[in-house]
């Protein structure tokens, strides 16, 4: 018959109450940090998305403009150039 062994590690240094505790709150004031700079550079991230399509945007609406001035100055020349 086969008999299962299981080792038990009771001869290791355990860590008291009081150790715990301040390592949790370690541990959970750098998961905290890591967080918020992870917000911080979400946040940079939209803002450069929004700050990109804003300029893109932007550009369209000049040459929109620069075309249409150009389009209304060749209608002015041709309407003068008839009287």
């Amino acid at each position: 018959m086969t008999q299962i062994y299981t080792k038990k590690f009771d001869w290791l240094p355990r860590a008291s109450a009081w150790e715990s505790v301040r390592n949790w709150r370690e541990k959970h004031q750098a998961n905290q940090d890591r967080a918020d700079s992870f917000a911080a550079t979400a946040d940079a991230f939209s803002a450069t998305i929004v700050n990109l399509g804003t300029g893109m945007a932007e550009i369209a609406v000049k040459q929109g403009t620069a075309r249409v001035n150009a389009a209304l100055q060749t209608k002015v020349s041709s309407i003068n150039a008839l009287v």
